[in-house]
């Protein structure tokens, strides 16, 4: 076994001790994704600094590096930064793949796949979640199971194949359910609410939202609240209730500026711009809209850009301002057909 001076207090260590507490640092920080993002991100970065220490120059500790980037990758993807997150999981696949640690393997794929629906890369997205499913079937461990065919439900939401988007998201709440697994639970049923909401069932819908509502708030679950705030919003909007649809907005808003959720907060203000149109309140939606789709195109969020493109046509035409809304009309033209491609 090999022994290290340990540069913080005198004496030797051994290198299971600082292996121990890299391990413990990267399960910590597992725990933390979608709870506590920018905790979680500190913790990953100290495991990564610790398994590329000197201690490790000539003989680096790769389970250490691989968790410690997949973890930042979740973080990074959770905090707005697809391109960061998409170059962190590549490279945790490519160390999985030499340690030829399945599970790892099957979990970064998924990772990848959820990266990819950000992207709008949806062809790439299931590719990686069936290579994943493969993998996963070969594993037995109903937790990953149930998260892979999750995701795939995810990708038919998003893509528009609501049916399809129901079968597998009921799929994965049978498996989460048999594990009692209440963070997985809160993302499926909020997408199922999500699909619901698409098919104009709005009593499922609600059924859903409030399932999923009550496993977010007991488990703290931040992305799913936001989400949750976010369709309570569209849904009051669809009623004409748009004082309601506001608040519930903001509050969303707030609480991805307050968590780092970069995307989620630029969302947030494109609904909110939404509101402030039905409102006759053009040049501030005008102002949220531009300020969203300038930071949308700094973080790589191409369905911001979409959005935000696409209501400041019309808003600028509706102020006969032609010139601007042609510029950006071009530019969600360009984005959408680069999506169906």
């Amino acid at each position: 076994m090999n022994i290290f001076y340990h540069p913080t207090r005198p004496g030797l260590v051994q290198e299971s001790e600082i292996i121990q507490r890299i391990d413990s640092l990267n399960a910590a920080a597992q725990d933390m994704i979608s709870l506590a993002p920018a905790e979680g991100l500190d913790l990953s970065k100290r495991a990564y600094q610790l398994a590329t220490s000197a201690e490790f120059r000539h003989d680096p500790y790769p389970k250490g590096v691989a968790n410690a980037l997949f973890n930042m990758s979740h973080f990074h993807l959770e905090m707005g930064d697809t391109m960061l997150a998409l170059a962190q999981a590549k490279e945790t696949l490519n160390i999985f793949n030499e340690l030829q640690h399945s599970l790892s393997q099957a979990s970064t794929l998924r990772l990848l796949g959820i990266i990819y629906i950000h992207l709008n890369e949806y062809n790439k997205a299931m590719t990686s979640l069936l290579k994943a499913l493969e993998m996963a079937r070969h594993l037995h461990d109903a937790r990953l199971l149930g998260e892979i065919t999750m995701t795939i439900g995810q990708t038919y939401l998003v893509s528009g194949e609501i049916e399809p988007a129901i079968t597998e998201l009921k799929k994965s709440i049978s498996l989460f359910q048999s594990r009692d697994l209440s963070i997985q639970l809160s993302f499926a049923y909020n997408y199922l609410a999500a699909a619901y909401k698409m098919l104009g069932d709005f009593e499922v819908f609600d059924q859903y939202l409030q399932r999923s509502i009550e496993l977010a708030e007991d488990m703290r679950v931040l992305p799913v609240r936001i989400d949750n705030l976010r369709q309570k919003g569209q849904n009051e909007m669809r009623k004409g209730n748009l004082d309601n649809a506001k608040a519930y907005f903001e509050q969303a808003r707030q609480m991805a500026e307050h968590q780092g959720y970069q995307s989620d907060e630029i969302s947030c203000s494109i609904w909110l711009s939404e509101v402030d149109h039905y409102q006759g309140e053009l040049a501030s939606a005008v102002q949220r809209l531009l300020n969203a789709n300038a930071r949308a195109q700094t973080n790589h969020y191409e369905e911001g850009c979409l959005r935000a493109d696409r209501k400041l046509a019309q808003i600028y035409a509706e102020l006969s301002d032609y010139r601007k809304a042609y510029e950006h009309f071009q530019s969600f033209y360009q984005i959408e057909q680069r999506i169906k491609r």
